[in-house]
């Protein structure tokens, strides 16, 4: 059986995209080998055509990955920083949050203080020493009340300056003064410690 036959100009065939071959194929002959190598071109032309358009692609993947790559390590970075941000935030506000109850406690501390020791003098309530007494616990700071109490009985209460003075001397001579106790908080009881 003869081969069907395509009839096209010479030139529309050479010109021509393969699709349209059989639509301009009238004035042309083509015998089957023909026919088959006009195809085989067309192929090899999309096929030539589809592989540029496959490296062109797999060659700006590479080039996304490498920037995802990037991007993710500057993201990485950027959640160290906020959650040590976070931390540094939240260990400040606590520290605010502690300044401040140490801050208002300190006036009342003072008072207790001079409540049951009015003896001692304003030079007694340094900066560091009030600050002492706001950062103690409720139980240490009753604690350093009590025995600064039991250590300031017998002791009387100023008038003014001058009788501040006068305690404060008769402290220093009088035998509770002068009576060893072991314990630091003797040595800040008479003006010498810091806490």
């Amino acid at each position: 059986m003869a081969a069907p036959e395509l009839v096209l100009s010479r030139e529309t065939a050479e010109l021509a995209p393969v699709a349209t071959v059989r639509e301009i194929a009238a004035d042309r002959t083509f015998t089957e080998g023909e026919a088959y190598a006009l195809v085989a071109d067309g192929v090899a032309r999309e096929t030539a055509s589809k592989v540029a358009d496959i490296e062109r692609l797999t060659a700006e993947k590479a080039a996304l990955e490498t920037e995802k790559s990037v991007l993710q390590g500057q993201l990485d970075v950027a959640v160290v920083a906020r959650e040590k941000a976070e931390t540094d935030l939240t260990s400040f506000q606590a520290t605010v949050v502690a300044e401040k109850e140490i801050a208002a406690c300190k006036d009342a501390r003072i008072a207790k203080v001079r409540e049951v020791a009015a003896h001692l003098k304003d030079d007694f309530f340094t900066e560091a020493r009030v600050d002492a007494w706001a950062r103690k616990t409720e139980d240490d700071f009753a604690a350093y009340v009590a025995e600064l109490a039991a250590l300031s009985e017998g002791i009387p209460a100023p008038v003014g300056t001058e009788s501040r003075e006068t305690a404060s001397t008769h402290m220093a001579g009088d035998p509770v003064g002068d009576k060893p106790t072991g314990n630091a908080f003797y040595t800040d009881f008479l003006g010498e410690g810091s806490n």
